[in-house]
């Protein structure tokens, strides 16, 4: 039946019509598609579009305050056009879709002269709203014919706006792109600077960010560039060191050194971490490593806290066609998530088979294809005997050897179409036990250029014809997408996950930093302030640290620290927290312990370290502690007040000639124990 005219009447907004509009044009331009390129993937999409609704022109317009912006368009020359001689203006203000069957017979449009042209005037339009996530309606879907359309159903109401969520899913994308690029560019200018190297000895450095050029200077820059290998940068003392760290990595282990670069300008101390990536079979086949200047520490905080802000503002892409594909989306189950879309994909297109491959590149550039979810092919006892040996594999099927008809659609980035597959060029039969296709459909599911996976289905009734191919054409531009998304995603939250560790950990000791150990000494606190728990709070302080420093150089107060970090790790239980909270200042955390429990672990650790020699270079060290410890007790007012007691506790080990520890006792904070007179 024919479709109502709809109109919206121009009136002079109301101040909060005024807000929302500048609402709406604020949520258009952060998507910075205005005055943009053409879209590959909108231009494709547009062409189908007029061709499913068989129309001469099909426009995505995005609407500013003064003008439409055709982001991409099929039948129509102009890339803008009037917004007060629009009908898209009226989509955006009514928020709905808007049909107009016959242009020349509305009385608000047909005095347009794009409407009263005789030949090539406009009579028919359809428009539906691209809206984003947050409701505001910045553009349109509209389909524009030369001729009145009287026939526009429900149906095709529902594909239009179905289309127009799709336009808006490849809009947002757009945006988060530029998001992550910026961040790249943001991490890339930053204090830390990152490096890959091979597994060969000595190691051939693979990849060096742009900034290593700010930490090392440009005569290492040169050295790199004249290919000479990257440990010859460090101290000939060092450079053993070195490669023994990257050997360490075939056993799963990560590394850490400081290391005095020797620059044009002076020595830069720097932080290195390594890191070894494993393969499948937990061969070691790159090395990744992180520079940091140590003296640009309160910037790269700052830098890092920035970058970790701009990620969480980083939004989800906007929920596509149906619950199925949002949880592909937001599911790390790839599998579960594929298996969502895979039964109404085969009813879709009546096929018996049928599978959905996600492409995968390995460390040496080997593309392989994992198939998550493939239907059940169990026709006959042979390939039931096929189907349930791969189902009893892990993370289900992965096809190494792509020289065959699947294999075509992921390396040559085409569709295959054929009912006759044992013809095709690209055809080298089925594997074992595999059922005969008598048809086949590879589609590559691609974004900008890049092939990332491909929908197979095989044995349609009838066979497979460009109908089928453009019928799932929505589909794999979504799919598509929501591949890219899921990429990005994983990248975001590794390095969401190493940001969070780099600042949390210190990195000379690998204990907990100030700010972490203080935090979970607060929740401590309020724990054994409402369960009534014994624990105790200590202050270990390194003595003559200074002359420590001063006799054997910073390499050697290092040395030190790191001797002391480890015997106080042994000589204390898993749920025990130690913290490095000052220089050569430690705090342990000892919880569920007595006074006296507190006491004897304590001791063990002074003892232990008095014990302990120190070697560096060609000398060595005794190493002796001062303890200050204060247990709980409710007359505390906060963690400021436990810290206090065992600060004073910890003046007095100092006064009482070092090397020993002394107990605020409870509730008055200034008497002390002595360790001769504290009970066995």
């Amino acid at each position: 039946m024919p479709i109502a005219t709809a109109h919206v009447s121009s009136v002079t907004p109301t101040a909060q019509e005024a807000a929302q509009e500048a609402q709406r044009l604020s949520a258009l331009r952060s998507l910075e598609v205005l005055d943009t390129p053409p879209d590959p993937d909108l231009d494709r999409l547009t062409r189908l579009v007029a061709h499913v609704f068989n129309v001469p022109t099909c426009l995505v317009s995005m609407v500013d305050s003064e003008q439409l912006w055709f982001k991409a368009r099929c039948g129509f020359a102009d890339p803008r056009f009037p917004r007060e001689t629009s009908i898209c203006h009226h989509v955006v203000m009514k928020q709905q879709t808007l049909v107009i069957s016959d242009l020349s017979r509305d009385p608000l449009f047909s005095k347009y002269a794009w409407v009263q042209q005789q030949t090539n005037g406009f009579r028919f339009y359809a428009g539906a709203p691209l809206r984003t996530r947050e409701g505001h309606v910045v553009g349109t879907l509209c389909l524009l014919d030369t001729r009145p359309r009287t026939e526009f159903t429900e149906a095709d109401r529902t594909r239009l706006s179905t289309f127009a969520d799709v336009v808006m899913s490849i809009l947002q994308s757009h945006q988060q792109r530029l998001e992550i690029r910026r961040e790249r560019e943001l991490l890339s200018s930053g204090p830390v600077a990152a490096l890959i190297w091979d597994t060969h000895t000595p190691a051939s450095l693979l990849y060096r960010s742009g900034n290593l050029h700010d930490i090392l200077g440009e005569a290492a820059m040169r050295h790199l560039d004249d290919g000479q290998p990257f440990e010859q940068l460090l101290p000939a003392d060092r450079q053993d060191a070195f490669r023994a760290a990257l050997q360490a990595h075939a056993l799963g282990l990560d590394t850490w050194q400081e290391i005095t670069y020797p620059l044009a300008d002076g020595e830069r101390w720097v932080q290195q971490i390594t890191r070894g990536d494993l393969d499948n079979h937990g061969q070691l086949v790159r090395v990744r490593g992180f520079l940091l200047d140590v003296t640009a520490t309160k910037r790269m905080e700052a830098s890092l806290r920035q970058q970790e802000a701009e990620r969480r503002q980083v939004q989800r892409l906007q929920a596509l066609i149906n619950e199925a594909q949002q949880n592909f989306l937001l599911s790390k189950d790839i599998q579960a998530a594929c298996e969502a879309l895979f039964e109404p994909l085969l009813q879709i297109t009546g096929s018996r088979f049928g599978f959905i491959g996600i492409t995968h590149i390995d460390e040496v550039g080997h593309k392989s294809l994992f198939v998550p979810t493939i239907s059940n092919i169990s026709w006959d006892e042979g390939s039931r005997h096929w189907y349930e040996e791969h189902q009893k594999r892990p993370n289900a099927m992965r096809f190494n050897n792509l020289d065959n008809l699947f294999g075509h659609v992921v390396t040559h980035g085409e569709v295959v179409l054929t009912n006759a597959p044992a013809t095709h060029p690209a055809s080298r039969g089925t594997p074992k036990g595999h059922p005969n296709l008598d048809s086949f459909l590879g589609i590559p599911l691609s974004f900008n250029g890049e092939v990332l996976g491909m929908i197979g289905l095989g044995n349609r009734e009838g066979g497979f014809d460009e109908a089928v191919q453009q019928l799932l054409q929505p589909l794999v531009v979504t799919l598509g997408t929501l591949l890219h998304a899921r990429v990005v995603e994983d990248q975001r939250q590794a390095m969401e996950e190493q940001l969070r560790h780099l600042a949390s950990v210190d990195a000379l000791t690998q204990l907990a930093n100030r700010r972490a150990f203080m935090d979970a000494a607060e929740q401590q606190f309020r724990q054994a302030r409402r369960y009534q728990q014994p624990c105790t709070l200590a202050l270990l302080d390194l003595d003559h640290f200074k002359r420590i420093n001063d006799e054997h150089g910073h390499a050697g107060g290092d040395a030190a620290l790191k001797a002391f970090s480890q015997v106080m790790k042994q000589s204390t239980r898993e749920t025990d927290l130690i913290g490095r909270v000052g220089g050569e200042e430690f705090a342990v955390l000892l919880t569920q312990t007595s006074e006296q429990e507190a006491w004897v672990a304590l001791e063990r650790i002074r003892q232990q370290l008095s014990q302990t020699t120190v070697a560096h270079g060609n000398s060595t060290m005794q190493l002796t502690v001062s303890i200050g410890m204060a247990p709980w007790h409710s007359a505390l007012h906060g963690l400021e007040d436990w810290l206090t007691q065992a600060d004073h506790a910890l003046y007095g080990a100092k006064s009482g000639g070092r090397n020993c520890m002394v107990c605020a006792t409870t509730p008055s904070i200034g008497r002390t124990v002595q360790p001769a007179e504290h009970p066995d």
